[in-house]
This record gives structure tokens, sequence and C-alpha cells, in this order.
């Protein structure tokens, strides 16, 4: 039926999720059991894909393509592309042929890690005191749920909404995001899209992007009884970790963003991962360090990249050994751009006022992650970050997310469908 925009067809559907509540719990437990670590995605996409053919909803896979991953270049690492398709679903609404809404979300998850820091089985999927514990919980298999389990509602309803409405389930989102950037060049460009990541249940208008980084240090080897010998690079590594530790508190000295006023730091920078040397009785030949800087609103990623250069190319002006032997910067991928999106547009004033529907009030925030809103930004599409669960919950041990959370954002996405209808030029 063509939407009427009525509290009867908004309560209809609210009360369709509310009865597939426990339906929609045990398919974000069992899609937690499933290991879709990145490059590892394929059985949770057949999963989903079969979900949708099961009830009846229109869907198709596609794969990435060898040739966009070198075009874009900083993917190398992406493997086996053929058995990690995009999954897309698609309700069509009144004004056919026009930009879809996307609602983004992705497949894959990061590694549990040590099992032992866990309390329970890190893909457990258990159930308990109204949450849904397991490695991609909150990152993003609730979001998952919610969003295929709102899509089925307005399908089954038989509710025509304003506009196309387009499903994205994509891969490798947590390695850079090539999934979606494949998305961007085979689906059309939405008018639109609510990528779906842990922002609490409230509205995100404003996300620091980030760049990943590796930088190796070169030093020489020598005995370690005759240090004299050789040159650490371990020590020439922390000085390169001291000139880009300065470079981020010079940084965080100029951000000026309303939506990050209760962020200590809007677009941290940090090392993860810092390894050095092979032997307890040689000095380190060569240091590596991993890590991100965020970048903020406004800022290319270009700049960003700029900025890291020059703050090790200034190491080489004060150290004789670093001016022969330069700290190399490579980038592991392309990068989650920044975006921010006006608060007054109708995507934000949608989703927004389709959580306080559902919630009450919800205050409009800012996200200091990097997520694949940040390549729909890119190519100008109005984006908002709407899903549950908490970012501090995602990545660590015991990840879990509140049950409640995910049936609210799956109606409050059930009400975005139904509810975003701007003009033709949108």
């Amino acid at each position: 039926m063509a939407l009427p925009n009525s509290d009867a067809v908004e309560r209809a559907l609210l009360d369709t999720l509310d009865s597939g509540r426990e339906e929609l719990m045990e398919f974000v437990s069992a899609a937690v059991r499933i290991p879709s670590v990145t490059g590892e995605e394929g059985a949770l996409g057949k999963m989903v894909a079969d979900w949708l053919a099961g009830n009846g909803i229109e869907s198709y896979s596609r794969t990435a393509t060898t040739g966009l991953k070198e075009r874009l270049g900083g993917f190398e690492a992406e493997d086996d592309l053929e058995l990690r398709p995009n999954v897309f679903a698609w309700v069509r609404g009144e004004a056919g042929g026009q930009a879809p809404l996307v609602i983004s979300t992705h497949q894959d998850v990061v590694s549990p890690g040590d099992h032992g820091a866990w309390a329970r089985d890190p893909w457990s999927g258990d159930r308990e005191g109204g949450r849904i514990f397991g490695r991609g919980a909150t990152d993003m298999k609730g979001s998952i749920g919610a969003a295929l389990f709102a899509l089925r509602a307005v399908h089954e309803a038989g509710v025509v909404p304003p506009r196309d409405v387009e499903v994205q389930c994509v891969f490798a989102e947590e390695s850079g995001g090539l999934g979606t950037l494949s998305a961007l060049e085979t689906e059309p460009l939405p008018a639109a899209a609510v990528v779906l990541e842990p922002s609490e249940c409230a509205a995100a208008a404003a996300c620091s992007g980030c760049l990943h980084f590796t930088v190796t240090v070169e030093g020489r080897s020598a005995h370690a009884a005759t240090p004299w010998m050789g040159v650490s690079a371990l020590e020439k590594m922390i000085a390169a970790y001291g000139a880009l530790e300065k470079l981020a508190e010079r940084r965080r000295g100029a951000q000026d963003h309303p939506l990050f006023s209760s962020f200590p730091d809007a677009a941290p920078f940090s090392i993860g991962v810092a390894r050095a040397g092979e032997w307890r009785s040689t000095v380190a030949e060569r240091a590596v360090m991993i890590g991100r800087l965020g970048i903020m609103p406004g800022e290319s990623l270009a700049h960003g990249r700029a900025e890291i250069v020059d703050a090790l190319h200034s190491l080489t002006a004060e150290d004789e050994w670093l001016h022969g032997h330069p700290p190399v910067v490579s980038w592991d991928n392309a990068g989650f751009a920044s975006w921010d999106t006006d608060p007054g547009s109708e995507i934000v004033e949608t989703v927004t006022g389709a959580a306080e529907a559902v919630l009450g009030p919800r205050p409009l925030g800012a996200v200091t992650y990097g997520s694949d809103a940040g390549h729909f930004a890119q190519r100008g599409v109005p984006v908002v970050i709407f899903g549950p669960g908490r970012i501090t919950d995602a990545h660590a041990p015991d990840e879990s997310v509140s049950e409640d959370d995910v049936l609210a954002v799956a109606k409050a996405l059930a009400l975005t469908i139904v509810r975003y209808a701007p003009g033709p030029g949108a």
C-alpha cells in the first residue's frame, strides 16, 4: 500500500518489530557465532543472503573486482574477493528511479585476540541479562539484524516508502572500506546514507576520520656486548614516536568543532603495534610502529599524510643517523575521510526524529572513529551515523550489545524508511 504517513502505519510497523523481538535476537546471536573476521566474511554474507531470500526480499550479491582494488591502491592485503561478496537488499519506493536511501552495515569484525582475556567464548553469541555477547555483537551484528528486520517489517506490511531503500551489507569495513568503495561503483549513488555503527542509539552528524600508517626505522645491528658499534633502531623509533606525539599535541590544540565539545581529543593519535629487533643479544636493526591519526572535519586525508611525513622529516635535521636513514612511512589503506553533515539536513532530522519517537529526546552528537560514512561523504552524500551499542564495547574483550538497543534501532530505522522524503533534487 502507498504510504499515508499516518500514526497507524507507524504503529503497525513498531508492533510488528515488537512481535518479532525474539526472532531478531536469535538472528543476532546466530550471526555472532559466525567468526567473520576481515577476510573471512563469506559465511556471514551467505547467512544474510539466505535470510533475505527466505523472506522474499529483493536482494543480490556482488563481488569487488581486482581492477578496482588496484586502481584505488592501499588494499593490497585484500584477497579472495570472489569469496567475500557485498549483499544488497531493496524495498522499492514511490519515487522510482530517484536516488535511494542507503542503510549501510558491514559483515566483518576484528579478531578477538587472546581468548583468555574473555570471560566466555568470543564466538558464543550467548544471551544473558538482556545482552548478546561475543565478538561483533555491537560492531556490528546487532546493527545488521536491526537493519534487516526493519526492512522486512516494511516489506511485509506492503508499505511503499517515499523512495527506494537499499540495505548494504558489505565486506572489509574494518580494513579500510573496500566493500563500500565497491558498492559506490556498482550501486546507484544514494540520496543519503545511514551508516550503522555503535552510537548509543543517538544520531551523529560529524566524524573525525583517520589514517592508518606504518613507520619503519632502520638501525645497524651489532653484538649486545659492543652496542656502540651499532645503531639501535628502537632508540630511533622512540624519537620518531616522540615527533608524532608532538604533532598530535599541536593538532589537539587546534581543534574547534561544536559537535565534538565533549571529547578531550576529537581526532586521536595512537600507536597500536610496536616491535623492534629479533634477538636479545643484538642491537635492534629494524623497528616498526603501526598506528592511526585522526582527521578533523574539513581536513583532507592528504593534509593528514603530509603532517605525518613532515613531522618525521623534521628528525632528519636533528639526528645524523636519521639524516642518512630517514624513517619510511607507508599507508596501510585508503583511510577514512572525516566529515560533517548539516544538522538541519533532511537525513539528520529524519533519523533524529525517528530515534526520539522510539526512545525520547536524543542529543545530536559526533564520533571519533573512522567508518564507511567517510566514503559516502567524499562522494557528496549526506550521511549520519546511528546504531546500537557503545564504541567502548567494540574491539574489546567481552564485547556485548543490549537487546533493547537493537530493537530500538530496528524501530527507528523502520520509521526512517517510511519518513525520509526529500524532494527530487536531493
